[in-house]
């Protein structure tokens, strides 16, 4: 894979969009892009053209010892408007971010009524259908 030098010119809403759908995911408080593959200064041109052709500022982030782009919280409302509506629903979970998701207590028990019997708490984030629902308008 290799990032054209004009990429800028390609960045439409609908192409960030099915881009993001492909390679995007959420994140803590705003969303990333899966760049792995690509090189620093790839990633340093696509943040670039994002700015430049959409108005949407992504930084670099190392992750898993490659740059990753993130979108962060800041930026996350106008990163919405421009895509949501090209983003299929079965996907737009990957527009909320992790933060922004309630959290619920579930109880998980192991051989109930046997010896040792243990029951812990965990807190587990929403399921992909709840996720969803809190990224649709």
């Amino acid at each position: 894979k290799v990032v054209p030098p004009d990429i800028a010119r390609h960045l439409s809403p609908l192409a960030v969009a099915v881009w993001f759908m492909d390679d995007g995911a959420s994140d803590f408080a705003g969303v990333t892009f899966q760049t792995h593959s690509f090189r620093l200064n790839e990633v340093r041109l696509l943040a670039d053209s994002l700015r430049s052709s959409l108005g949407v500022i992504a930084n670099l982030r190392r992750n898993k010892g490659a740059w990753i782009l993130y979108v962060g919280a800041s930026q996350l409302p106008r990163f919405r408007d421009l895509v949501s509506r090209y983003i299929l629903p079965d996907l737009s979970y990957k527009l909320v971010a992790r933060s922004a998701t309630p959290y619920r207590k579930t109880s998980i028990s192991s051989s109930v009524g046997s010896p040792g019997h243990t029951t812990s708490e965990r807190t587990y984030g929403p399921n992909i259908n709840e996720q969803a629902s809190l990224g649709r308008k």
